[in-house]
């Protein structure tokens, strides 16, 4: 899928940070000519280094705003947020990732209330190039019968 977007970076140090908005298009062949679905994704996301390679951690808010998504046959606008976070490393033998949203909104009047989290341990074998882990996750999935009115 091909996007309109603009994008604010800012990089100091341990930290960085990107600020976005963006639309999907249909790519024509002209110049200035793409058709915009007049959907849009806005967001910030961010990255800080606490410990190098041992303890980073990032940051996320997301909003999508779409008149045309599609649940289970059912279609309908959705305004959905999305809030989230990651702590890891980035040590070659030994890793882990810890992550966890949050989501809230609208599905044309259904409210939208989710989270999920998940873990993740790697240990690489350096003799033998491979790689143990582990991981697990949870997500709270739906609670409640969609609303099409």
């Amino acid at each position: 899928m091909t996007y309109d977007a603009a994008v604010i970076e800012y990089h100091s140090g341990k930290r960085r940070v990107d600020d976005f908005a963006m639309s999907p298009v249909i790519s024509k062949t002209g110049i200035f000519d793409d058709k915009s679905f007049k959907d849009i994704i806005i967001g910030a996301y961010a990255t800080e280094q606490i410990v190098p390679r041992k303890l980073s951690i990032d940051y996320y808010v997301l909003n999508l705003n779409t008149k045309r998504r599609k649940y289970n046959y059912v279609a309908g606008k959705e305004n959905r947020q999305s809030y989230g976070f990651r702590i890891f490393s980035e040590k070659s033998k030994f890793n882990y990732e810890l992550k966890a949203t949050y989501q809230s909104g609208k599905f044309n009047q259904s409210i939208i209330s989710a989270f999920g989290i998940s873990a993740d341990i790697n240990c690489k074998f350096i003799p033998a190039k491979f790689i143990v882990g582990i991981g697990s996750n949870y997500m709270s999935g739906d609670k409640k019968e969609i609303i099409t009115g």
